[in-house]
């Protein structure tokens, strides 16, 4: 009863101000990994009630009466992805009938039903102008400089083992915060522009991130800050690019010869791939999960073993354990009926995000086009290195990028059409691009 009292309070007292500045919403469900353990060894009633259940009552309620009183808004069009989603939810719900693992299978259901719904609805309708998508991306910048810092020196990573901690800030999860780390040094990037100084904060968030990301042991997040500042060096063209480019390309360098070090070392995972690459898929735990997925498929081939069944079935335990692959995962568990919804899902969200950019690259303005095609490289980035890392139900966080970089994809067509109309005097609609659906039915928001 204390922790409903003092959930309700908080709620009310802090309802306001997120209706007032919806965007800061998108930090709720990343401040999880960063303090739920901190809570739960200092303030006893968190080891009662699911501080992370807290935060997600709180972001149903906030997304409630945000869309009713039209604080938040909602492109029609995504709709149909939110309901593909369900239908997905529907029939692992269906298969938990039948799953050998009843305590991970529900715990997994429930969460995925709930965390990754809301968080998706949660990014898309937060990003109401391009001002809220900078905001965020400034925001989750910061916010890993400050754990980067407060991590690099803390004892536990000045004194751990090399390269193989598992201390973290407020003793998490290191993989968890971790992916924090790698979402926010390619935000960081955000900063860089004309003026010199933003280009020396970027380089130093980035290089913090990096290394704090480094030393949790994470290589696959190392992958990810690099992979997702090289993908965004590559996609954008407009002006000041080739101070942005050089920039880009710089913290690249800077990256790959940190990492350098690790890669080659005789015990590290990429040295024996390029020595032995047999001895590395023979040896390695993920391709024998693999395997004995795609080997159980045949077993249950319509709608799969039954959400969490991996768990039980391969690893031999009624708790967290999946296939180091969410493709595979759903495939195994849900069968290929969740496997074709679960397909749907991914491609109307990339033709829906890709085809919007087609069309802003062309009449956007080139600050508008930057922080769509960042947002786009955080997103494709994370989604790259989580496949192998998170069963479905740890996704929340891929599935809140997914949100805010449809959001920005569609608040910088919206806004580039209204400018249209303010110099041009006409709609788009009365010059179709391409087959391009007309301002009309695009604008088709809540």
């Amino acid at each position: 009863m204390l922790g409903i009292m003092v959930g309700f309070v908080i709620t009310v007292i802090s309802l306001p101000i997120f209706l007032k500045w919806p965007w800061l919403a998108v930090f709720l469900p990343w401040i999880i990994p960063a303090l739920k353990m901190y809570l739960l060894v200092h303030v006893p009633i968190t080891r009662v009630v699911d501080i992370s259940v807290f935060i997600f009552g709180f972001l149903i309620v906030f997304l409630s009466l945000g869309l009713l009183l039209r604080k938040l808004v909602w492109d029609s069009s995504y709709t149909v992805l939110v309901l593909v989603h369900l239908a997905l939810v529907g029939v692992l719900a269906v298969s938990y009938s039948w799953t050998s693992a009843p305590n991970y299978g529900f715990r997994k259901l429930e969460v995925f039903a709930v965390f990754n719904t809301v968080c998706f609805i949660l990014g898309v309708s937060t990003v109401r102008t391009m001002s809220d998508a900078r905001k965020m991306a400034k925001g989750f910048s910061i916010l890993v400089l400050v754990l980067g810092v407060w991590m690099l020196i803390s004892p536990g990573y000045m004194y751990g083992a090399r390269w193989e901690l598992r201390e973290t800030f407020a003793g998490t999860s290191p993989l968890n915060i971790a992916f924090v780390l790698a979402v926010g040094a390619i935000a960081s990037l955000i900063w860089l522009g004309r003026r010199k100084r933003w280009i020396i904060l970027t380089g130093v968030i980035w290089i913090v991130s990096l290394v704090a990301t480094y030393r949790t042991g994470s290589r696959a997040m190392v992958a990810q800050i690099i992979v997702g500042t090289i993908i965004l060096g590559l996609i954008f063209k407009g002006s000041h690019r080739l101070v942005r480019a050089t920039a880009i390309w710089l913290v690249v360098i800077l990256g790959t010869i940190t990492i350098s070090s690790y890669a080659f070392q005789k015990e590290s995972r990429f040295f024996i791939f390029f020595q032995d690459p047999t001895y590395w898929f023979e040896q390695s735990e993920r391709p024998y999960l693999w395997a004995a997925a795609i080997k159980g498929v045949p077993q249950r081939p319509l709608l799969g073993h039954g959400v969490g069944a991996f768990a039980m079935n391969v690893m031999g335990v009624d708790r967290r354990n999946f296939p180091h692959n969410f493709f595979l995962e759903v495939l195994y568990e849900g069968g290929l009926v969740s496997f074709a919804l679960f397909m749907l899902f991914w491609g109307l969200l990339g033709y829906y995000l890709f085809s919007r950019r087609r069309l802003n690259s062309r009449y956007a303005a080139s600050g508008e086009i930057y922080l769509q095609d960042l947002w786009i490289a955080i997103f494709v980035a994370s989604a790259l290195a989580s496949v192998l890392h998170f069963d479905i139900s740890g996704q929340r966080l891929l599935w809140l990028l997914a949100g805010i970089a449809l959001g920005t994809a569609r608040v910088c067509y919206q806004e580039t059409m209204l400018k249209w109309q303010d110099d041009e005097g006409y709609y788009l609609i009365d010059a179709e691009v391409e087959g391009e659906p007309g301002i009309s039915e695009s604008f088709a928001i809540r």
